[in-house]
């Protein structure tokens, strides 16, 4: 608790202002139970600030002095100490040689000096709070220059940590059990690599409460997510296995195999990750804390699992555990028991974790249809979306990226698509991306894929030359699996010509169809030398270029005014419909619309 008093006002002297600070020592020592054990005066001394104690000769008789403050550069915070043998975190030493070590339970950052101004410099009184290893109580912003806090020191209050960044501060979220993610600042690997605008590499562990069997691809799922907060993503490996433990499986081996660096590991089983089913609750969580321990020993001290090259996210399990009369007896004191395991693998080893529990949206009495149910699986316990949340609580540049699913995608994401690649291969939402003619797109340009949760989508592709502007579109067909052909303002697409006819060649066109992007079909282009007899099927239209229904056209001849009339089908052939001449059938001006 900080209580900040007035400094001493003109109609207060010096010895008013320390009766002041006196009557409020009495208050206090019989209000703050911990303090109940200093009532009276013997055995304690009383100073404004510690800095005063620290030049006073303190008698022997003295074993605690208690203070208003710091220093006079200090807000109040009042701060108890004892007389010790030696020095220790947090202590100071008298005139006298005296040594006094801190002898509160909760630690402000004040009691070392801080200002919490969030301008000057706190990073001393944070490391020595750190250090001293008791709860900390934030009451104000605190400027630092490293926010670890590896020994997983227990955080609350108001208050707030922030580094000084190019342009402002960084806040950085305090463990403390009111968030769902702890130890975010662990993830710094993935951090710097988004910083760097390098897409992620992920790989995910655990059981089949992280496989794919249960109606959702958590690889896609995990991938979108990544996308949808504006962050870069490479691949998503799913490696998990059911019915696999903390217990059976060496996960650095997995990352060893892969010969290349992943930036983020996502651990994350059900209720079953301590092995075989234990006697009693203590036997599971003594073969849970071992098994997790040795396993992320073994990924830590790998080629590529340091905390400095890959972060790790802790997912901890979503469902109570079986009903209270289960022979494994994992209930709720079992989920207990879980949580305390995860938090100190995490904060040993480096590693952010996130809590489904924290934030369920649901209220208790829900068994089998929420997350205060028995069920092991997110499908079951209607919580799939704790995926999504949990990338986003770690990883989400908050208040700078896109949430709208509109992905724009570097090139140095991924290079340039390939205009074969199905729908599934896109980021849900809106992707805008670079298209190569090299890469079997009909120009070089941009193309808009939209997709839907649902797999229908389509694609618009625009060009960036100069020139005519150029845009072609197409759907995904969702029952054949594949691309509709182009439609828009596309470039000519040749004509399949039949029975010895070919294109009459020079300076003429060669037959050829475009089709805009409302479906009208315009023929163009000479041919010769086939056969003229009535019925013979000259030419074959490309696939969605075929008219509505079968309509006869007429087409032009060498000799004068002569035209012959062509039969064009709805199948996409073309047959000579009388008075054909072999040397010259001009297309040009036939148009019709396709049925598309």
């Amino acid at each position: 608790m900080t209580i900040s008093l007035p400094p001493p006002q003109p109609s207060l002297n010096s010895a008013e202002f320390n009766d002041q600070v006196l009557a409020f020592f009495s208050w206090f020592q019989t209000s703050i139970p911990q303090f109940n054990d200093l009532a009276g005066g013997t055995g304690v001394a009383n100073f404004i600030y510690r800095d005063d104690a620290s030049a006073a000769t303190i008698g022997a008789d003295i074993d605690y002095i208690r203070t208003f403050a710091k220093s006079s550069a200090s807000p109040a915070s009042f701060a108890i100490y004892k007389r010790a043998s030696a020095a220790s975190t947090g202590s100071f030493l008298s005139a006298d040689g005296t040594h006094w070590v801190p002898a509160w339970t909760r630690t402000e950052l004040e009691m070392f000096g801080a200002v919490g101004d969030g301008t000057t410099d706190d990073q001393s009184a944070w490391g020595l709070a750190v250090a001293l290893g008791l709860p900390i109580y934030l009451t104000r912003t605190y400027l630092v220059t490293n926010p670890g806090n590896t020994l997983g020191v227990p955080i609350s209050g108001p208050g707030k940590l922030v580094t000084a960044v190019d342009g402002g501060k960084l806040q950085y979220n305090i463990p403390s059990f009111n968030s769902p993610v702890q130890f975010r600042h662990f993830g710094y690997a993935a951090k710097n690599a988004i910083i760097a605008q390098t897409p992620l590499k992920v790989v995910i562990f655990g059981d089949s409460t992280a496989t794919n069997n249960y109606g959702i691809d958590i690889g896609e799922l995990v991938s979108d997510q990544l996308e949808n907060i504006g962050v870069g993503v490479s691949e998503v490996i799913n490696e998990a296995v059911g019915s696999t433990s903390w217990s059976t499986r060496d996960y650095s081996l997995t990352l060893n195999g892969y010969a290349e660096q992943k930036h983020l590991a996502i651990i994350k089983f059900g209720i079953n990750e301590a092995g075989a089913p234990p006697i009693t609750l203590e036997s599971a969580a003594t073969t849970l804390r071992n098994s997790m321990r040795t396993r992320l020993d073994q990924i830590r001290s790998s080629t590529y699992g340091s905390a400095q090259n890959l972060s790790i996210l802790l997912i901890m399990p979503n469902a109570l555990g079986n009903n209270s009369t289960s022979t494994t007896n994992k209930n709720n004191l079992w989920l207990e028991a879980t949580q305390q395991i995860h938090w100190e693998a995490a904060r040993d080893y480096e590693c952010m974790i996130y809590n489904p529990y924290t934030e369920s949206r649901w209220a208790s009495g829900q068994e089998n249809k929420s997350l205060d149910g028995f069920l092991i699986h997110p499908q079951a316990n209607h919580n799939l979306d704790i995926w999504g949340r949990a990338v986003e609580e770690t990883l989400a540049p908050f208040a700078s990226s896109p949430r709208n699913r509109f992905v724009l995608r570097r090139f140095s994401e991924g290079g340039s698509r390939l205009s074969s690649e199905a729908l599934q291969s896109y980021p849900r939402g809106l992707t805008v991306e670079r298209a190569s003619n090299g890469d079997g797109w009909p120009i070089t340009g941009f193309v808009t894929t939209m997709r839907h949760p649902d797999t229908i989508g389509w694609q618009q592709l625009d060009s960036f030359q100069s020139g005519y502007s150029q845009s072609f579109k197409r759907h995904w067909i969702t029952d054949s699996s594949m691309w509709s052909t182009w439609s828009g303002n596309s470039s000519a697409v040749d004509l399949t010509l039949l029975n010895s006819w070919v294109a009459w060649g020079g300076a003429l066109e060669a037959p050829k169809a475009r089709r805009s992007s409302d479906g009208l079909v315009v023929l163009s282009g000479s041919m010769k030398n086939g056969t003229v007899t009535n019925g013979t099927d000259i030419f074959q239209l490309p696939t969605g270029y075929s008219p509505v229904g079968e309509g006869y056209y007429i087409a032009s001849r060498i000799n004068g005014l002569d035209t012959t009339r062509l039969l064009i089908k709805s199948n996409g052939f073309c047959s000579i419909a009388a008075n054909a001449d072999a040397n010259l059938l001009g297309l040009n001006g036939i148009t019709f619309y396709s049925n598309l």
